[in-house]
């Protein structure tokens, strides 16, 4: 008897050596390389192997990236579609229009995209995607609803919008804000550029200035757009995180814990499809509500109106 449960035992743990020592391959498709993504790309390794634990061996590519174009994005998708990856992490704008041209899905994918409400393909009331071996992570961002807020804050007359150079060849944003401002007041001039400090020039005429781009770039660049931004004396506003409030930006609807609630539902993707399940039925939406965040000393350096009522709902830096 005494032998036949030692069998037993070694069994057991040999059936359990076999499970966790399976090998999961992850590949990461990136747009281009963000300041601090190095930083970024850690934390989120950390939280997948954290969540997976002992169910697999992760083994995390390096992230390949297009550089805004479309064709290499292609090129990158293929290269671990014909090689030995089993989950795709996809990140950026470029990726996810790549992908949608796509008529099928060989390998698991999670898209992580940077586009907004406005632009995405998924319904509301879309719980899953239901598409084979594809889900999405669907954010409530919404350029509309960030405009709607500034202009409560600061009724512009005439606001600059920055977006990424390549941005309006790949959605439709420039429809969208002409409809957006046909039904308001104020109007818009769009701000394409390649790099933040090439909005230092274009300050000129507008009284407001809306970021849904431009942070791809050092931090001495970063620092040099905000800071004529300030001595201009011109309220901004980003779309993109609260960490740009921290820098110098006026405000953002942005709270400070999104980037944590990404990678925990990519984590937890991940272990659902080494643990079985197939992509499609993935839930989609991340809720979060805005957090509306002011840097006070921006606001005291650009002569901007703080009145009491925003005590109890907003949040200061």
């Amino acid at each position: 008897m005494k032998k036949f449960l030692t069998y037993i035992i070694f069994l057991y743990i040999s059936f359990s050596y076999a499970q966790s020592s399976r090998t999961v391959t992850i590949g990461v498709l990136s747009d281009s390389a963000l300041q601090g993504e190095e930083l970024l790309a850690e934390q989120l390794e950390k939280e997948v192997r954290g969540v997976v634990g002992a169910q697999a061996t992760l083994i995390f590519k390096p992230a390949l990236y297009n550089d805004f174009q479309i064709d290499k994005a292609k090129t990158n998708y293929q290269s671990l579609i014909s090689g030995n990856t089993e989950i795709i992490l996809s990140f950026g704008i470029v990726n996810h229009l790549m992908l949608k041209q796509e008529s099928n899905y060989p390998k698991s994918i999670i898209v992580v995209g940077n586009i907004t409400a406005e632009f995405t393909s998924l319904q509301k009331s879309q719980k899953t995607s239901g598409i084979n071996n594809l889900t999405y992570l669907v954010t409530p961002i919404s350029y509309k609803e960030d405009l709607d807020t500034f202009s409560s804050l600061n009724p512009f007359k005439n606001i600059g919008i920055v977006v990424d150079e390549y941005l309006p060849r790949q959605i439709p944003v420039k429809e969208f804000f002409d409809n957006y401002f046909a039904q308001k007041k104020a109007s818009y001039q769009l701000i394409p550029v390649k790099n933040p400090t090439e909005v230092i020039s274009q300050l000129d005429g507008i009284d407001a200035l809306y970021l849904i781009g431009g942070f791809y770039g050092t931090d001495s660049e970063l620092k040099s757009m905000i800071t004529a931004i300030n001595q201009k004396k011109i309220p901004s506003f980003s779309s993109f995180r609260r960490q740009d409030v921290e820098k110098g930006i006026l405000a953002s609807n942005q709270p400070e814990t999104n980037i944590q609630q990404f990678f925990r539902r990519i984590a937890l993707n991940v272990e659902s499809i080494i643990n079985g399940t197939n992509p499609k039925d993935l839930p989609v939406n991340i809720s979060y509500e805005p957090e509306l965040t002011i840097n006070y000393g921006t606001a005291k350096q650009i002569d901007f109106p703080l009145r009491y009522s925003m005590l109890g709902e907003v949040n200061f830096i």
